[in-house]
Formats: structure tokens, sequence, C-alpha cells
């Protein structure tokens, strides 16, 4: 049988061949240079923080980072060195900035939110869905932000272990070893949640890009949800809950091996709040909602649903 011979003309000749390879090569090019070169997972796409272009234009001023300074709440007690395990020192080195990111943010007045110092320190752009902040308030040597956006009418999260009072804010009761607590959040910037014990308290000296130092409460994950979530990174800035929905503390670290999580502690936050705004505890109105291992899954859907526990981005 005859082999069978391509047309001369109307076929695929060399010249097509040029031109197909050369359009290709054109095509590759833009794509890298519209992506950028490096291989990074943390790289977002900045359409997933603003809905728009317009919105990125919109947001060039640079967040301006306010140290909070005050004498007025030396009085407050920010553990009971008795507690098992405060001897004991966690150093955490922090990087500059380099990416964009996520964490977690919760609301506990009228616009104002809490997060994580290291989830905003050396963004140029912090977001909340369509909202942006132009000011974000640290402490001095603590894992804690503030910022405010718009008002709302909330109720929000009240307080446990802490008692407040006309002279300031001081310890009620500690937190027993094995005690059932809960943190919510968006690891990996998806919604998610952890049950967690109780193991004792710790010091946290954090540096590099910031110097921190301050107590933490140091938990054991007992669970995750979702069951396949194999990070928390995201979570950072989020509540911790006990079974009364009253806040402990704020999570700012874990340990991937070890099963640990760790927390600010809750007068770190108080003394934040207090100095921030020195009647805020007499406005405050907190809701009581029972959590245990029955309904923490959707207590948590209920409260990101609501607005009171929202994701935080950074974009740089």
């Amino acid at each position: 049988m005859k082999g069978t011979n391509l047309p001369q003309n109307g076929g695929i000749g060399p010249k097509w061949v040029r031109i197909s390879y050369a359009f290709g090569i054109i095509i590759s090019v833009v794509s890298i240079f519209s992506s950028g070169f490096e291989n990074n997972p943390r790289r977002t796409n900045p359409g997933i923080i603003f809905n728009s272009i317009s919105q990125i234009r919109e947001a060039k001023k640079q967040i301006e980072f306010v140290e909070l300074r005050s004498t007025n709440t030396n009085n407050l007690e920010y553990f009971d060195q008795n507690q098992t395990g405060f001897a004991q020192t966690i150093k955490i080195p922090i990087e500059p900035r380099k990416t964009n990111g996520s964490g977690t943010a919760f609301l506990l007045g009228p616009g104002l939110w809490i997060t994580a110092r290291h989830v905003v320190n050396g963004c140029e752009k912090v977001a909340l869905g369509k909202e942006k902040a132009e000011r974000i308030f640290f402490p001095s040597k603590s894992d804690l932000a503030l910022f405010k956006l718009s008002e709302t009418n909330f109720d929000y999260f009240g307080f446990s272990e802490v008692l407040k009072s006309k002279i300031g804010i001081t310890s009620a009761k500690n937190v027993e070893i094995g005690e059932d607590a809960y943190s919510i959040g968006f690891p990996k910037g998806a919604p998610g949640q952890a049950h967690l014990r109780f193991a004792g308290n710790m010091r946290m000296i954090q540096h590099g890009a910031y110097y921190a130092n301050e107590p933490v409460k140091v938990w054991i994950e007992e669970s995750r949800q979702p069951k396949a979530l194999d990070q928390m990174g995201g979570i950072s800035g989020g509540p911790i809950f006990d079974s009364n929905g009253k806040i402990l503390g704020v999570h700012v670290a874990n340990s991937i091996r070890k099963g640990r999580a760790y927390s600010v502690h809750v007068t770190s936050l108080l003394s934040l709040l207090h100095t921030y705004d020195s009647n805020f505890f007499e406005n405050s109105q907190s809701v009581e909602t029972p959590i245990s291992i029955k309904n923490w899954s959707s207590v948590a859907d209920k409260w990101r649903s609501e607005g009171l526990i929202k994701k935080v981005l950074c974009y740089l």
C-alpha cells in the first residue's frame, strides 16, 4: 500500500509551524510576567482581597501604626505567678513581611476589631471584606493589634477569668489544667476551629521584625475541624473561648509537631482595650453562649456568619 502524501497547498507547512511556535512563546512569556517568577504558595491574587482593580487604587494610602503606651493600667494583674509552667519560655522569630497573608479578627465593640500583631505587621493594606483599616493600634511588647472600622449594632463577646472594677481589672479565677476551650477562625484562609485543653502558662518572647515579651497560655490540641485540616496558620488573631462562650485569650501561635497552641493572656487584651478607651467596659454588652464538643462547630459557623469573627487580609 502506497504512503499518503500531505497536500502541497492548504497544508501546515514550515512557515505556519514557525508562526505557531512564536505565538506560543509570546503567550508563555506574558503568562510568566503576569503571575510572577516565584513559585510561592503564599502569593495572593489581589482580586481575593479587593473585589476590583478600582478598589485597589482607592486603598493606596498606607496604614498608620500607632503604639499605645499608658501608665494607668499598672494595677492590672497579668497572671497568677503560682500557675503551672510560668517559668518556661518560648521564643518565636518574627521575619520581616515579604508576602501577602491572612489571619483572623473578631469584634469587641462598636466597629472595634482585635487581631494578632504579627498578622498585620508590615502590611500596606489591611481589609475585612470591602472595608479597609487606616490606623492600627498595638500595645508595647505584646502580639496584639486593634483597629476600628464602621459602627455596628452587634452584641459583643465577654471575657472569662476576669472581673472589671472602677480601679481596673483583676484576676477572678484560674483556668484549670485540662479545662476545655475552643479556638475559632480562618486557618489556611478558610473556616475552621480547634478543640483545646489547657496545659499551663509560659512566657512568649517574639523577636525580629518587632519585639514582644508577655505571658501566654499553652493549649493541647484535641481535635480540628475540618478533620482534614493539616495547618493552623491563618487562625492567628482569633479568639479562644471557654465553655460559656467567654474569651480566654487570643490565638497567636501553634507548634505543629507537638500539637500545641498558644494564646495571649486575656488580661493583656483587657489592658489594650483599657488603654485605647478607658470607658470601654462601661459601654460593652456581652453575649453568653454555652459551647461543648456537641455544638462547637455550629456555634463557630453562627458567629462567623453573624460577622463577629472575620478573615483579615494583609496586602503588600
